[in-house]
């Protein structure tokens, strides 16, 4: 008689301790936790669409790019990152695919502020500043006033006071109507009451092709995208049109500094579409950290003279907010906008 009452304790005991088990797991699922069926812990099962919503060539497809080759080992499933250029609308259009894609952290992208923070105020896009989910700042870029070297002009000073005896003479340069860049240029013009003319073009890539090539006589570039033609001396910086210098040039003076008070800053963020499950936004956000302060993404940045950034989550979503306001109230000052 004992050992079938001996099997019959083991058998029981089987029993409660797959119950047991069954209980742990279920208590685990309902808690939130990161088990092995929820959303988050597999992210990613496969390859990452990282759209730049400007042509090939530009800074910011060049940042893209580097994101996009180190992301992978930052991962917790390590997979490739697909880089793919929508460029069009000044980025509007390449904006405007990630919006409308799935919100499963496959698809997003880096752009400039300016999409959601300029564009939306003209009504000529289908979304707004909050339409996306910014996920991670990753660097800065002050706006500056170049002109080619063998221009006549050394200094703002002397640029300004050439403007102001030439209303219309004056072209210049930037990456498209309503770009950050274009918005600076016309906050200027209406705080000094010069006429200045506006040749806009598809990214800061044919502007550079612009500018050197002698089709326009200045541009509003980023030292990332300057940098290179200042040091070999064939573009010359007069102003900054921001609140901060590049460490590379610090020797250009900002618009307050020259008895200006204005200034308009520059940022570029990875975002996605909203409504991205938290679990798979929190491991995007640890990630990106991560990349942009891999030493290649770092030395990129820096080398082209911007500034690494990390800002994300609520203070994220306010930084693009604040500027989404105060780029209407340029717009409106300078008579941009009714």
């Amino acid at each position: 008689m004992k050992r079938p009452i001996f099997l019959l304790f083991i058998l029981v005991a089987l029993i409660l301790a797959a119950c047991g088990q069954g209980v742990s797991n279920s208590s685990g699922g309902e808690s939130g936790s990161t088990a092995s069926n929820s959303e988050g812990s597999s992210f990613p099962k496969k390859e990452i669409k990282f759209i730049v919503p400007y042509p090939p060539g530009g800074s910011t497809d060049t940042i893209a790019r580097l994101l996009g080759e180190v992301l992978p080992k930052y991962l917790p499933q390590e997979q490739k990152v697909i880089i793919e250029n929508v460029s069009g609308g000044v980025g509007a259009i390449g904006v405007t695919k990630i919006i409308n894609s799935k919100p499963d952290g496959y698809t997003i992208g880096l752009s400039p502020i300016s999409p959601f923070a300029v564009q939306p105020h003209f009504g000529e896009v289908n979304y707004s500043y909050d339409s996306v989910q910014p996920i991670l700042e990753v660097y800065s870029s002050e706006g500056m006033l170049v002109v080619p070297s063998d221009s006549p002009w050394n200094t703002f000073e002397e640029w300004l006071a050439y403007v102001k005896e030439n209303p219309g003479k004056f072209q210049y340069a930037t990456a498209g109507s309503g770009s950050l860049q274009h918005i600076q240029a016309e906050v200027l013009s209406d705080a000094t009451g010069i006429d200045i003319t506006h040749v806009p073009y598809d990214g800061l890539a044919e502007v550079t092709t612009a500018i050197i090539g002698g089709h326009v006589n200045g541009a509003i570039m980023q030292p990332s995208q300057a940098g290179e033609y200042i040091k070999t001396e064939q573009l010359r910086p007069l102003v900054y049109l921001g609140t901060g210098k590049s460490e590379n040039f610090t020797d250009v003076p900002l618009l307050s500094e020259v008895g200006i008070d204005i200034a308009m800053d520059n940022f570029s963020i990875i975002f996605g579409p909203k409504d991205i499950p938290q679990e798979i936004l929190d491991i995007l956000t640890e990630a990106f950290q991560k990349a942009v302060k891999d030493p290649k993404v770092v030395e990129f940045i820096e080398n082209s003279g911007d500034t690494v950034q990390s800002t994300s989550g609520e203070e994220l979503v306010e930084k693009v907010e604040n500027t989404y306001n105060t780029a209407g109230n340029a717009l409106k000052a300078s008579g941009l906008l009714d």
